[in-house]
């Protein structure tokens, strides 16, 4: 058992952020509401991403047709 830290930067475009994900390989992603929809749209073939953690999102943004969870961080 054990993890890594991948950072990405704000600025990555949603292609970038995907294939961020995608050579990383990552289960969880750590983002603010401000990046969230750009999150969102880099998921689209990343599988393995089943949990986000968005700081400050604080809106009503249901997961339940999502195929990870959003857990609101504030």
């Amino acid at each position: 058992a054990g993890g890594a830290i991948s950072g990405a930067s704000a600025l990555f475009t949603d292609y970038e952020l995907e294939r961020q994900f995608l050579d990383s390989r990552c289960s969880i992603v750590l983002t603010d509401s401000k990046n969230l929809n750009k999150v969102l749209k880099a998921l689209g073939k990343c599988s393995t991403v089943h949990t986000i953690i968005c700081l400050n999102h604080g809106s009503s943004l249901s997961s339940s047709h999502l195929p990870f969870v959003i857990i609101d961080w504030t």
